[in-house]
């Protein structure tokens, strides 16, 4: 019979010192690709919440616009009180109620091509200008005082005026709100 001789075989192997680095280098490699496009996800969530963010405060402010347009609207159409919105730098009636146009005898698409100071007497533009140069001035925000002026029929009247101005953000005017009674 034969013994069974155990057989000892032993491998000698030989690895420099890149190929033992290799999977290293490759984890460390995958790792940062893999960091990289969650910085990049990350960043592209931020923007993506920042623009929602931006369109719903456009939203809430288009909201509150209408809001106020409305508002605004509704006091256009009350009886016996001539409103209109003026131009800062034109001083042209932006809008205005039919009472104007009943109060001062000219329809809509004359008063559309009038300055307010065409509708004043001549002896009380410089008098009412220097008031207005107080709202310019950042003074006051409105002003009140008595105005004659001539209707279209030639009639001098006289109006007690509110004026106020609605301003920017930046302060500067935006328009002048005037009401007559």
């Amino acid at each position: 019979e034969m013994e069974a001789r155990e057989l000892n075989i032993g491998f000698v192997s030989r690895m420099t010192r890149a190929e033992v680095l290799a999977p290293m280098w490759r984890s460390i490699t995958f790792a940062s690709i893999i960091a990289m496009v969650g910085v990049v996800g990350i960043m592209a969530l931020i923007w993506v919440l920042q623009r929602q963010r931006k369109a719903i405060r456009g939203f809430i402010r288009q909201s509150e616009q209408a809001r106020s347009d409305r508002a605004i609207d509704y006091f256009f159409k009350l009886p016996f009180v001539a409103m209109s919105t003026i131009s800062p730098v034109t001083k042209r009636f932006i809008r205005f109620n039919d009472e104007v146009c009943a109060v001062t005898g000219y329809s809509r698409e004359e008063l559309a091509t009038m300055t307010w100071f065409d509708l004043m007497a001549p002896s009380e533009v410089s008098r009412i200008s220097l008031e207005v140069a107080r709202i310019y001035r950042h003074e006051t925000d409105g002003i009140a005082f008595e105005s004659n002026i001539r209707r279209k029929d030639s009639r001098d009247i006289t109006l007690v005026v509110d004026l106020r101005c609605v301003r920017r953000d930046d302060g500067s005017v935006e328009f002048l709100l005037a009401i007559a009674r």
